[in-house]
């Protein structure tokens, strides 16, 4: 920890500390297992593998559609620390399932497809436990810097996954990968239960159909927060065809190895995890949270044109590096917003509303970029959506503000 002030709430925090280590080591657990389900698919060598994939990556993120609100009920309803135990013994025990399923040889599609749908139908109860808690493990001076540490793990777990993932399986084989997803449920289980603090339920102890009816309510009440949210998921619509756009440009512009494909990636996520990172240290006031998100999907706009005009590998890589770089700044500056504004009581309702939002429109962009590419040049493609990721930027200057918190004592002193 002698990289990190003393101030930093890595530091300052043990029981958030123990949160991310959890955290970090079950998503590259999780990125491991991405890539060996793929992997373990693909290499059946049926006719039909890249459909059995395609419906697999579906079942990963059809249950946080469909069971996001009301995960984000329970988690309202009961102790947090209580659900995120509970998901990760779940998920661990399907993740040893089936480990032993394709170390004895007796894996099956439908029974693949049926454990990989229970699996994340436990995500959103973890994430939503997740994000409510996150208040309760901090004081308020360090919230922001959390919530920036906490949006960095996708992004490093993806960079250590994606680096570590391919060694382990050359080693070990698509088992040895699901062993290891199970083994990081284990240790984010014994992390998350070594955390000290009480998160008790904060929801009243209404009837549970009238809280989930509570939650919907809160949102159509409160239209500031309710067009952020919706711009969020419209900024995500535009953003994520980038990682479906890598291994085309690599493919059929570039015509390089797979290799550039890791690389484009690594370069995407690393945008991402450093400035995560740099805002953990950094201090904000209220102010700049609206200039922030504007500024954040300006530049990837920018960033997706400059891919569709660019020809060179290197000009490429650090494209995506500023693309990420955007996509950080937009999510942590809207996720500290989030944790600001929402009252205690519903942070689980919320969040897995917002998870729900952001998960049910990549399959949507996938489709429709999937045959705009199909039927138009990628360039074209790419350009159009870097026109709407600027289209979207200026709506941030124009709809209604969410009423924020004055700044601590310690933010006016920075």
């Amino acid at each position: 920890m002698a990289f990190l002030s003393s101030n930093h709430p890595l530091v300052l925090f043990r029981d958030f500390r123990h949160l991310f280590a959890g955290r970090l080591i079950s998503s590259i657990g999780d990125k491991f297992f991405t890539i060996a389900l793929a992997w373990w698919v693909i290499s059946q060598g049926d006719a039909e593998s890249r459909i059995n994939l395609g419906i697999l990556m579906a079942l990963n993120l059809i249950p946080i559609v469909l069971f996001g609100p009301f995960m984000g009920t329970l988690v309202d309803r009961f102790d947090r620390r209580k659900c995120m135990l509970l998901a990760d013994l779940c998920r661990g025990c399907l993740a040893a399932l089936l480990f032993l399923l394709i170390a004895t040889g007796t894996l099956t599609l439908p029974v693949l497809y049926l454990i990989t749908f229970f699996i994340a139908v436990f995500v959103p109860l973890f994430e939503a436990s997740v994000s409510s808690s996150l208040q309760q493990l901090v004081d308020g001076d360090h919230l922001a810097a959390a919530v920036a540490v906490d949006s960095s793990v996708v992004y490093l777990s993806s960079i250590f996954g994606a680096l570590l993932g391919g060694v382990l399986m050359a080693i070990y084989g698509v088992a040895g990968a699901f062993l290891f997803n199970a083994l990081s449920f284990c240790a984010s289980f014994l992390l998350i239960l070594s955390i000290r603090v009480n998160i008790p339920p904060v929801a009243t102890a209404a009837p549970y159909i009238e809280q989930l009816r509570e939650g919907f309510a809160f949102l159509t009440s409160h239209r500031p927060l309710l067009y952020l949210m919706g711009l969020f998921g419209v900024f995500n619509f535009f953003s994520a065809p980038l990682l479906l756009f890598i291994p085309m440009i690599v493919n059929d512009l570039m015509q390089a190895s797979v290799t550039w494909v890791a690389i484009f990636e690594a370069c995407l996520a690393a945008g991402s995890g450093l400035t995560a990172l740099y805002f953990s240290f950094s201090r904000r006031t209220p102010m700049h949270t609206y200039p922030l998100i504007f500024a954040g999907m300006l530049l990837l706009g920018l960033m997706e044109a400059a891919i569709g005009l660019s020809a060179d590998r290197y000009i490429y890589a650090v494209e995506m590096i500023g693309a990420g770089v955007a996509i950080a700044i937009v999510n942590t500056m809207a996720l500290s917003l989030f944790q600001a504004v929402v009252p205690p009581a519903m942070k689980g309702r919320f969040f897995a509303v917002l998870s729900m939002v952001c998960v049910a429109v990549v399959p949507l962009t996938y489709l429709l970029n999937g045959f705009l590419t199909g039927t138009s040049p990628i360039n074209a493609v790419i350009l159009l959506n870097s026109g709407a990721a600027i289209v979207v930027s200026l709506a941030v200057l124009v709809i209604p503000k969410v009423s924020q918190p004055k700044p601590t004592s310690q933010e006016n002193q920075a």
